[in-house]
């Protein structure tokens, strides 16, 4: 049950005195069903679940408000529909945009709120644009088309500002909004009373009065207060179905492909399919599936693949050089543009998770790669001078053999052929730097009259 503060009411000595001093007894139920987020297919099924259960005598609701919190618009939904399921109620139905400051409702939200009986608005919050109406589809209503709908979900309403609000937004005063909203408040509470003894008209013509408090004066108590008749409820999501739609936002499905793909990256790295791989599965389908009921920009997704391979090149072959350069391009790019139509990744996800990948490849990814691919042998001092071949050719990177062993290698001076020899001059991590040697040598390194020479 929500609280309501007490109200000080306006009523005459005489008329106080034969105010009850105790609270009435609850006679209906009254649903606070919340928005918040894209309108889909989850919250859709709420809307319309709460109208549906209204229209049972047995469940005794006397009425509902839809409270809308940030909603960017609908996505993937038939939203004219839902709202004409909301213009048909059996009960009232209270729009309410709040709490104050914070709230904003936009896209096929505005169909819902002004398919409500009552609108009522925090200040400080914004209403519109109605297009997009759709996120997902990128449904649009011209100037008519606009006019036509709202004017089927108002039958009984002032149009004159609604149709501002096709292309443009506008903010909520002290007052509300001129020709849009019936009533301010900052809070639900507020909101409740402020409908409280309202007459409307619902579906089939037939009139209501909202009849949600009585003033009391406890005994005692100084102040006139205004108690509650009716139990009012809050429908929030269940767990999984709450799970459900917290990934339908942008930067949900992008943070998940982004550790997905570096919890893949990593274990590959580290040769094993350990709990990196799973969580990396396990990421890279939720993030898959979420962004498959987005505006997802798909070509900006094989940019976030096409990067984190680039900064696997440069992993690979020990350096942090142009490859970096080129994958760190492709994430950001990949980021800003993951989505279209307004319904955008946020900011600072999009500096963490590129800030954060840049940091890992160069620091984690490097210390796996070193560690998967250094010799059983303690130290590579050994290695200093010690002569073999070209496994490929060294233009300037490529692979040697030395002692039996396949090496990452540079050479320190123009190109070495493949099946040259070649002396290690010095030793940067897991890459050596080779200059050609010339002296014959068998495949496995070392130098001898015996020796084979490298084209045998």
């Amino acid at each position: 049950m929500v609280a309501l503060g007490a109200v000080i009411g306006a009523v005459s000595p005489a008329a106080a005195e034969d105010l009850p001093t105790q609270a009435p007894e609850l006679h209906g139920r009254f649903y606070v069903v919340e928005v918040d987020g894209p309108i889909d297919s989850i919250v859709a099924r709420e809307i319309s679940d709460a109208v549906k259960r209204a229209s049972d005598p047995a469940n005794e609701t006397v009425g509902i408000m839809l409270r809308f919190k940030k909603v960017p618009g609908a996505l993937g939904v038939d939203s004219v529909a839902l709202a004409e399921e909301v213009r048909d109620s059996s009960v009232p139905v209270v729009g309410f945009v709040g709490p104050a400051g914070s709230s904003e409702v936009a896209g096929g939200g505005v169909l819902l709120l002004a398919a409500a009986d009552i609108v009522v608005v925090a200040p400080d919050t914004s209403i519109g644009p109605l297009n997009p109406v759709d996120l997902k589809t990128g449904q649009t209503f011209d100037a008519d088309e606009a006019a036509s709908v709202l004017a089927r979900l108002r039958p009984q309403g002032a149009l004159e500002a609604w149709p501002t609000l096709v292309d443009q937004e506008v903010t909520a005063g002290a007052e509300g909004v001129d020709g849009v909203s019936d009533l301010a408040a900052p809070t639900v509470g507020e909101a409740l009373v402020g409908v409280d003894d309202r007459t409307v008209v619902i579906a089939g013509g037939r009139v209501v009065k909202n009849d949600l408090f009585e003033l009391i004066r406890p005994e005692g108590a100084e102040q006139i207060q205004q108690a509650p008749k009716v139990l009012v409820l809050f429908t929030n999501l269940g767990y999984f179905e709450g799970f459900l739609h917290k990934m339908h936002t942008p930067t949900y499905a992008y943070v998940m492909l982004a550790i997905g793909l570096l919890a893949i990256a990593f274990e590959f790295y580290a040769a094993s399919i350990g709990i990196a791989g799973v969580l990396g599965g396990l990421c890279l389908a939720i993030g898959f599936v979420a962004a498959g009921a987005l505006p997802v920009n798909w070509w900006a997704v094989a940019l976030l693949i096409v990067g984190t391979i680039l900064l696997c090149i440069d992993v690979q072959q020990g350096t942090l050089g142009g490859f970096t350069v080129l994958g760190a391009a492709a994430l950001l790019a990949g980021s800003v543009w993951f989505t279209h139509g307004g319904f955008d990744v946020h900011w600072w996800a999009i500096l963490l998770v590129v800030g954060g990948t840049l940091a890992f490849y160069a620091v984690a990814m490097t210390t796996v790669v070193r560690t998967r691919f250094a010799t059983p042998t303690i130290g590579r001092d050994h290695l200093l001078d010690a002569t073999g071949r070209a496994v490929t050719e060294l233009a300037p990177d490529g692979t040697v053999e030395i002692d039996g062993a396949v090496w990452k290698a540079r050479a320190h001076r123009g190109r070495i052929a493949a099946g040259a020899g070649v002396a290690v001059g010095a030793i940067e991590g897991i890459v050596l730097e080779v200059d050609p040697d010339d002296s014959p040598r068998a495949p496995g390194g070392g130098s001898g009259e015996d020796a084979a020479s490298p084209s045998e």
